[in-house]
């Protein structure tokens, strides 16, 4: 299975890598890389693990609390059917973000459960 793992805290994409040993993943560090890798028609994943606090860019500048919704927005704007697990250790207000609200409702599976410091949203 080819992942893409978007999360800028390296501690935390460490521990999401060592689980998936076995696997093949590439990471994606801010909102930038993480579009650009999966609206790039280049490389083909088949999961995407979402963080939704990032960076715009990789150097870090420019943190906003929401990017990862962004980008799922940018996935459905762009008809991107893509399996994404989305994780987060601060809460969001994913009210905000209709178009991405429809998104995971529309979808087949979606759960909402929070493991230890994390928020999954799996769809």
């Amino acid at each position: 299975m080819r992942l893409l793992i978007i999360e800028d805290d390296d501690h935390k994409a460490d521990k999401v890598s060592h689980s998936l040993e076995g696997h093949v993943f590439e990471r994606a560090r801010s909102y930038n890389t993480g579009l650009r890798n999966v609206l790039g028609k280049k490389t083909v994943y088949d999961r995407v693990i979402l963080d939704m606090g990032l960076p715009k860019f990789d150097d870090g500048n420019c943190y906003e609390a929401n990017c990862g919704l962004l980008i799922l927005e940018e996935m459905r704007r762009n008809k991107i059917k893509l399996p994404v697990l989305i994780h987060s250790s601060n809460q969001f207000d994913i009210s905000n973000f209709p178009n991405v609200l429809g998104y995971i409702v529309a979808s087949n599976d979606s759960i909402v459960k929070e493991v230890n410091d994390f928020i999954f949203l799996i769809s």
